[in-house]
């Protein structure tokens, strides 16, 4: 059963019962992986040299973000660090990819699952708006 909340591209799938929770992670790890990491981006943007990114690796701790250790120690700007979590999310393969890759779904299955997901997902918003609306 789809909960009535907005959900992303993998929480569909496993919540229609289409994949397990433990395909879920291995796409989520896989995903992951794909990206470059924000220290390689702040690095190959001029924003932070070797040195530093190492500096806040060492500081971060193992639950602190990197951007949320750089900005705390001077050296990103929270605008920077915004901009590098979006351009790192850009390069992000699509979830859906993983599942093709492994021959769980085909392209189509792929494209049809993400045109409901985007329906199941706008009637929500309309649903929320509508109440909002009514309550003025």
């Amino acid at each position: 059963r789809v909960p009535e909340r907005s959900l992303q591209f993998g929480q569909y799938l496993y919540n229609r019962g289409l994949i397990t929770y433990q395909q879920l992670i291995e796409a989520l790890v896989w995903q992951r992986r794909q990206r470059p990491t924000l220290g390689a981006l702040a690095e190959k943007w001029g924003w932070l040299s070797d040195a530093k990114v190492s500096q806040i690796l060492q500081h971060r701790g193992h639950a602190a973000r990197f951007g949320k250790k750089a900005i705390e120690l001077g050296y990103l700007k929270p605008h920077q660090v915004d901009a590098l979590l979006k351009y790192q999310r850009s390069l992000q393969t699509r979830l859906g990819h993983y599942f093709i890759e492994k021959g769980l779904l085909t392209e189509e299955e792929a494209d049809q699952i993400s045109t409901n997901l985007k329906s199941h997902n706008n009637q929500l918003k309309r649903r929320t708006r509508n109440r909002a609306n009514s309550q003025l």
